[in-house]
């Protein structure tokens, strides 16, 4: 999720800047950039809390007793559960009562099904599902036991090619035993299914605030009715093209990190070439009379884009790709 996080974000700074900016703009911009980082870190705290409640992992599976005579008792150990483990019999062993599952409710890695009497026959098995907060589950060991030998070794310990089989939860079939005191198995599923509608409401409630402060950068009008503020002046189209190249030029400051060391080389000789068509531009605004300095401050971004091309092989990044067009653009349309 951080990484969805992470391209919404980068879609919408590029998507911003390639905005023709004027002075009310750039300020809305500035105010508006507490709130998005409250709004990002908000969703990755909430996104984070969410991802530790829902890592969990449940597994099904068909113990069988093959010990030569009835048992009465299931001790199966399990790795990865942090001494989290919730048992729920599916399907019972036939002319079994519902059994206690005593492990519940415990810290424990052991998972113990109890049916108080010797009542499963040899080849008789047993359908369970298994859940854990931790996971991934992996039986380590097992045994069945007797009323004659109730605690582990017992009477034999399980073979794992014979006793054990990981099955899915279509073929673990039957219905929840009503005696297995499961509340918490019984609710997996419901909460599951919560979790991940909270999981797209929340990412819908990005998409929605990402787009609105978008909107109101694109569609913005200075506010003060024709009044003499400097907010209500458009700026002179060179003053436009300082701040959208500015723009620009933080865009790639900030896809320079991540990226390999030929990458950056690239991205800092486009920063370069963008800050020697900001200075042409700035002398230009001032008046300078020198004949070649649009033809300069032209080459500057042809090369800038040609830069950010070779940072970008096989035009893998989105953002680089869309910014060296504008780059391109602004080039043309210059003068």
């Amino acid at each position: 999720m951080k990484a969805l996080t992470k391209f919404l974000l980068i879609t919408f700074a590029t998507a911003t800047a390639t905005l023709p900016m004027n002075a009310a703009k750039v300020t809305l911009l500035t105010q508006a950039k507490g709130r998005i980082c409250t709004i990002v870190f908000t969703m990755l705290f909430l996104l984070g809390a969410m991802a530790s409640v829902e890592a969990a992992d449940t597994k099904f599976f068909r113990f069988t007793n093959n010990t030569g005579g009835p048992v009465s008792d299931l001790h199966v150990t399990f790795i990865n559960t942090g001494g989290n483990l919730t048992t729920t019999v599916l399907r019972n062993a036939p002319g079994c009562p519902p059994p206690t599952i005593p492990s519940n409710g415990q810290s424990t890695n052991t998972m113990v099904i109890d049916w108080s009497r010797d009542c499963v026959a040899n080849g008789a098995s047993v359908n369970v599902r298994v859940t854990t907060i931790n996971g991934p589950l992996v039986v380590a060991s097992g045994v069945w036991t007797n009323r004659a030998n109730p605690q582990p070794p017992g009477v034999a310990p399980l073979d794992p090619e014979r006793d054990i089989e990981e099955i899915d939860e279509e073929e673990a079939g039957g219905q929840e035993d009503p005696g297995n005191n499961d509340d918490q198995g019984h609710n997996d599923d419901d909460n599951d299914n919560i979790l991940k509608w909270i999981l797209i409401f929340i990412i819908l409630i990005l998409l929605i605030l990402l787009y609105w402060l978008w909107k109101k950068l694109k569609e913005h009008k200075p506010q003060g009715g024709g009044g003499n503020g400097d907010d209500d002046k458009p700026l002179d189209p060179i003053h436009e093209q300082i701040i959208e190249l500015e723009s620009k030029r933080d865009l790639l400051k900030r896809l320079r990190q991540g990226k390999t060391p030929q990458q950056k080389k690239d991205i800092d000789e486009a920063i370069k070439k963008i800050n020697e068509a900001i200075d042409g531009l700035k002398k230009l605004k001032a008046g300078s009379d020198d004949p070649n300095l649009e033809g300069n401050i032209q080459k500057a971004l042809r090369d800038a884009a040609d830069a950010v091309d070779r940072a970008n092989p096989g035009n893998r990044s989105l953002p680089l790709k869309r910014l060296a067009e504008c780059l391109r653009d602004i080039e043309r349309n210059l003068f």
